[in-house]
């Protein structure tokens, strides 16, 4: 509740399931009794957990304590040969979630890939997730929480969003600053922000919108921080309030230290807002989704620390693919084919001898312009007739990484009809928080 003498502006923020730890590389789902079923095989409930295990990749693990059962218990969390069918049983917040798992070992287990309980048709009113290293959105709206003893902390926390047919609220952790900083400095992970999604006209709707929707937005803002964030155990509630339906999934993330990839300048809450409504906006026209999904995962993927070589050709695919989307031509050389992209977005091929001088000793050296080298480069990867000459010139190979991805910023933003400003993936120094209008908005 928000406390009587407070600010009467502030509201009480959503409550969550997941509990605002320190950070850490396992955050706990659940603890709890749990029962197993396979195939026709049903064990008797033991103490167990469902963590998100987050070291060298993201695993939803399961395991019960086995150490005080008897032997018949124990044979009955034996782990079985072959693949049979496993669910595991356990009671979450007044309802029973039957998960689909895989029994790895002796009362231990993982979760294959995404997994829900409940009916995915059923009418939910409303859903409740948690952020996972979302950072701190700017100027957000007052919050204040109670405590049992009287005493009470406001901060500004809440941002609301209309995206679409959706009313989205995300509230921040009171001490989201001192958490991410110790995030970042030991490279962890963080149980951030908790959202609510609710129709904007208060219609119903389904658990397979609503994972729609949590898809959308964990691509839109991971997209926009160049490194994956995601809202984790989304939760729905029907019109009683009762728990109808979840989504248990290991999903990607990264640790908020990992940010030299984003394109959103960070005070400016504004531009991510319009940025958003525009993703989701696309996001929710089915005939459009997956070529989405494509040319945002490439950005985040051609953004990650990683092999240079990869990161090129992810990127230029990206392009080729957006360019072939938006003309429908595959006319002319690639580098013709992606100058209709560039010249669209009033973009010039040139290359800053200021902040890519290997580039641009490389573009004097073939007689081309960006797109020239940034294709040469990339032939020269995938059908070397001998050995490549982007090896023997330092920086040249990160250099045309750099600029293969702001293109690809640009050009997905561009699609999107996106008319704010972006921080440059090429320039490498100066403040982090420089940013520039799109080239497009005043040409």
């Amino acid at each position: 509740m928000v406390h009587k003498f407070h600010d009467s502006a502030a509201a009480a923020p959503v409550a969550g399931y997941l509990p605002f730890s320190t950070p850490g590389d396992v955050i706990t789902f659940y603890r709890g009794p749990m029962g197993l079923r396979v195939e026709d095989d049903t064990a008797a409930e033991l103490p167990g957990v469902i963590a998100l295990v987050l070291r060298s990749g993201s695993h939803l693990q399961w395991g019960v304590d086995m150490g005080g059962a008897s032997l018949d218990l124990r044979r009955q969390w034996r782990h079985r040969e072959g693949h049979p069918r496993v669910t595991l049983t356990a009671p979450f917040h007044g309802a029973t979630v039957e998960l689909d798992v895989h029994l790895s070992g002796d009362g231990q287990g993982f979760f294959g890939g995404l997994c829900t309980s409940g009916d995915g048709d059923a009418p939910l009113r409303e859903v409740i997730a948690h952020w996972v290293n979302l950072p701190d959105l700017p100027h957000g709206a007052y919050l204040c929480h109670e405590d049992p003893d009287g005493s009470w902390t406001e901060w500004g926390g809440r941002w609301a969003l209309a995206l679409g047919d959706w009313e989205i609220v995300i509230d921040a952790r009171p001490d989201l600053r001192e958490t991410l900083a110790e995030a970042k400095r030991e490279r962890l992970y963080a149980v951030t922000h908790t959202m609510r999604a609710r129709r904007n006209d208060g219609a119903t709707f389904t658990g397979r919108e609503a994972q729609d929707l949590r898809v959308g937005l964990q691509i839109a803002f991971s997209f926009a921080l160049g490194r994956w964030t995601a809202p984790v155990l989304a939760v729905g509630r029907d019109a009683t309030g009762s728990i109808t339906w979840s989504e248990w999934s290991p999903l990607h993330l990264d640790s908020p230290a990992k940010a030299h990839g984003r394109w959103w300048v960070e005070h400016r809450p504004v531009d991510l807002q319009q940025y958003l409504a525009l993703f989701i906006a696309r996001w929710g026209k089915a005939d459009q989704r997956d070529s989405l999904r494509f040319l945002a995962t490439s950005a985040i993927a051609a953004g990650e620390s990683g092999f240079l070589e990869q990161q090129v050709m992810t990127a230029i695919a990206a392009l080729e693919h957006l360019a072939w989307r938006t003309f429908r031509r595959d006319d002319g050389s690639a580098a013709e084919r992606l100058g209709r992209l560039l010249k669209a977005m009033s973009v010039p091929p040139e290359v800053s001898s200021e902040h890519q001088p290997a580039l641009a000793t490389f573009c004097q050296s073939i007689n081309g312009n960006a797109l020239d080298a940034l294709v040469r480069i990339r032939n020269s990867i995938t059908h070397p007739k001998q050995t490549p000459a982007i090896y023997r010139q330092r920086g040249l190979l990160s250099e045309a990484s750099l600029l293969a991805s702001r293109y690809l910023d640009l050009a997905v933003l561009h699609s999107l009809g996106y008319a704010g400003r972006t921080a440059d993936r090429t320039i490498t120094t100066g403040w982090a928080g420089d940013g520039a209008p799109v080239p497009w908005v005043d040409a």
